[in-house]
């Protein structure tokens, strides 16, 4: 949880800053690309339902 969380504030802190949603949601797809290539996968199961989530807000494919 405690990553998801700081996920988010990251997401919000660089949409604050002016970054574009598809870049940023890229970011965060090659983060996930990392946690599977580390052997993490909850963090990188937790990962991809966020990157779901703020697709789907955004309305971005």
């Amino acid at each position: 949880m405690a990553l998801l969380v700081g996920i988010d504030a990251a997401f919000n802190a660089a949409m604050l800053a002016g970054a574009g949603q598809e870049h940023t949601i890229a970011h965060l797809e090659q983060h996930m690309e990392n946690f599977g290539a580390l052997g993490q996968s909850r963090a990188q199961h937790i990962m991809a339902a966020f990157i779901a989530l703020r697709k789907n807000a955004a309305g971005v494919d």
